[in-house]
């Protein structure tokens, strides 16, 4: 941020936590706050432990390449896309109402988020295939 804007924010460490420099590496992957939301994520979608170090350096690739096939190989890669991108959108909305509006910064509300984004791009994608996302209602004659 202090790159961008000198005058608000004077020195080059990051706005919320004031510990560390900030970078982008601190911004998606190391600010504690992040930490708790990347594991929950990670273990509900790919049903597996983090390693932090291996994941911050995945996603980056994958981010860069548009190649989400290493981060998760068992999950489709459609779906592992969605869920790295809801991840991001989650993380960074609320991250700038905290440092602009002084909005708190939840994990567990940024969960749910992550939760609502992913499911909504099932429901869209079973539309886009003509694909009913819930039960037809049973009908007796």
């Amino acid at each position: 941020m202090h790159r961008f804007l000198p005058e608000v924010f004077p020195i080059n460490f990051c706005p919320v936590c004031q510990l560390h420099p900030d970078s982008l590496q601190h911004f998606l992957f190391t600010y504690s706050l992040k930490i708790q939301v990347w594991r929950l994520v990670w273990s509900h979608y790919f049903h597996s432990s983090l390693d932090l170090d291996s994941l911050s350096l995945s996603v980056q690739q994958a981010i860069h390449q548009l190649d989400f096939s290493s981060i998760a190989p068992s999950v489709s890669l459609r779906g592992t896309s969605v869920v790295i991108g809801s991840i991001l959108h989650a993380l960074w909305r609320p991250y700038w109402e905290l440092v602009f509006d002084n909005y708190p910064y939840s994990p567990p509300m940024i969960v749910t988020t992550i939760h609502c984004l992913v499911s909504t791009a099932s429901h869209e994608s079973y539309l886009h295939r003509r694909i009913p996302h819930c039960p037809l209602p049973f009908f007796q004659l």
